[in-house]
């Protein structure tokens, strides 16, 4: 859609028309990840095209600057471009560490081997330093994720490679970045602050609801309770002054048997304790098949889509509770490793991979790290989750969501699978635009 024969409207623009109630409707990018409130009733490209005509020079260079209009030129290649050169950029190593398969949970819903219980050699750990001593020159940053098993069982490895890396990067001149995926059993206070100041700064903690749903579906393999272990270690951590600084994910997976008495609880106990505190964020998500063999004794809890995850996640924002930002302008891309050519899952046994959900796949597997500190890749495996994304065709064409989709869709389901997925979430995208919308978190052009 032209304007003018000077502008395009984009297509990746989602729109929001709140003018019957305030005089005002939003559109938002999901390239740019810019929201702008524009002054009258815009639902749509035509609506949009005839507000450009009727505004100013510098308004319309900030609708360009958000990329809601752009000038005569492919859309999609610029896009295509844009992605292929982050994911090929040295702007960012992105290593996942698995310690350990071991786990202390049994969760009903759980992907992986429940038997399974080995932990990282002396050789391996070596072998992962000496690689990232040869290989950190020409990244600007690194991300460091923690995953397992339980990687919290192996924690005192943990923070002796913490110490390590974070030498290592400042040495190097290279920034670094760290998160957890935790069950948080294990995440007692003073632990919590031994990887603080490690630099480990991000947490990812699953809690299913109310105390009886959580301790049914991610029961501990020995002890009964699980959700008042979990919650005291979070209440401990919440009273830390805000000189520390950190995100603590409390993650929510919705089963269809879920009802809203019980989120109602949880909603209700996690508002005491942790309203006040924005280090403290929720992300709501629903139970799909992950695959493993425990998700087939599991398939009637399954749900379908994020309906009821969204309900939810709207009721909890509306008694305060901030919810995981999924479309911040400050990350743009936050794809998992399986996106970015410089992305590694590196296994407790030195296997290297790009996906950390299908650590058994051994015939994916891409190479293994030597104890030398040795990289060893087979190239033809790896060029298959390295190839640039050449064209956008079938239903992905004209699709607003694409700039996200393109990033955070599942890589693996989409490069060894060969299913294309779309973005499971367009529906908590479109709640978290409301959310902005709520929180004067736009920049608006016309009107007073």
């Amino acid at each position: 859609m032209r304007n003018d024969d000077k502008y395009f409207i984009s297509n990746y623009n989602i729109y929001v028309d709140l003018s019957a109630e305030n005089g005002f409707s939003y559109v938002f990018n999901t390239s740019s990840r810019m929201l702008i409130s524009i002054k009258g009733e815009i639902t749509n490209k035509e609506n949009l095209s005839t507000a450009v005509c009727s505004l100013k020079k510098d308004e319309i260079a900030l609708l360009k600057k958000a990329e809601i209009i752009h000038e005569n030129f492919n859309e999609d290649e610029l896009l295509l471009n844009k992605i292929n050169n982050i994911k090929k950029s040295k702007q960012k190593l992105m290593i996942t560490i698995i310690p350990t398969d071991g786990c202390n949970f049994k969760c009903q819903y759980c992907y992986q081997d429940n038997a399974r219980n080995h932990v990282i050699s002396k050789e391996k750990m070596e072998g992962i330093i000496r690689w990232l001593d040869l290989n950190l020159d020409g990244f600007k940053e690194v991300h460091i994720a923690w995953f397992g098993g339980e990687p919290l069982l192996c924690k005192d490895i943990m923070l002796q490679m913490m110490e390590q890396i974070n030498n290592l990067c400042k040495n190097h001149g290279v920034a670094m970045v760290s998160s957890i995926t935790t069950n948080g059993y294990e995440l007692d206070i003073e632990t919590f602050k031994k990887f603080v100041r490690k630099r480990v700064l991000y947490y990812q903690i699953t809690i299913d609801g109310d105390r009886d749903n959580h301790n049914r579906k991610r029961p501990h393999k020995v002890y009964e309770d699980s959700y008042d272990k979990i919650v005291n270690n979070l209440v401990e951590i919440s009273k830390l002054s805000m000189s520390y600084r950190f995100e603590i994910g409390i993650r929510i997976n919705i089963a269809s048997d879920t009802s809203k008495e019980q989120i109602d609880t949880f909603v209700k106990a996690m508002k005491e304790k942790f309203e006040k505190d924005k280090r403290f964020v929720f992300i709501w998500q629903w139970i799909r098949d992950w695959g493993g063999k425990r998700i087939e004794n599991y398939k009637d809890e399954l749900v379908s889509n994020e309906n009821y995850s969204l309900n939810l996640l709207s009721e909890a924002e509306k008694v305060g509770l901030y919810s995981k930002d999924l479309i911040s302008a400050g990350s743009k891309f936050d794809s998992c490793e399986a996106f970015y050519n410089h992305g590694y899952v590196l296994n407790y046994d030195g296997l290297v991979y790009k996906c950390a959900m299908h650590l058994n796949d051994f015939e994916n597997c891409i190479g293994e790290i030597l104890d030398s500190g040795v990289m060893k890749i087979n190239k033809e495996k790896d060029k298959v989750w390295a190839e640039s994304y050449e064209k956008i065709e079938g239903k992905c064409v004209g699709c607003c969501f694409l700039p996200i989709c393109l990033s955070n869709r599942c890589h693996y389901q989409e490069r060894i699978v060969g299913k294309l997925q779309c973005l499971e979430c367009k529906g908590m995208i479109r709640s978290q635009i409301k959310s902005m919308i709520n929180k004067n978190k736009f920049i608006q052009i016309g009107g007073e």
